[in-house]
């Protein structure tokens, strides 16, 4: 094992992804999700109320969205577009395999 895979009992984990799903996710980190600098990783505070309603949907509860500013247009589009073609593409490799394989976006 690597050394740098076990620090203080820490252990770095992979998952399988489809391209398309880590290309969001890479593409996600560019946009400032997590804004801060290795070692110093830190959701973006603007994020913390949408990731906090999320928290509670999954929980079993409700919530409702306002949209107080809205963001460029061709950067959400582009966002939506990634989303569903990770979800096609996982979509696919998992029909392909005959199982679940990996995280899908």
């Amino acid at each position: 094992m690597a050394e740098w895979n076990n620090v203080a009992g820490l252990r770095v984990v992979g998952h399988n992804l489809a391209q398309s799903t880590n290309d969001l996710l890479n593409r996600f980190e560019e946009l400032g999700f997590t804004p801060n600098a290795e070692g110093d990783m830190q959701l973006n505070p603007d994020l913390q109320t949408a990731v906090d309603a999320l928290f509670h949907v999954l929980a079993g509860g409700s919530v409702e969205v306002k949209i107080t500013q809205r963001g460029n247009p061709d950067i959400v589009r582009e966002l939506q577009g990634r989303l569903a073609q990770s979800q096609a593409d996982s979509n696919a490799i998992n029909k392909r395999v005959g199982f679940y394989l990996g995280v899908s976006g």
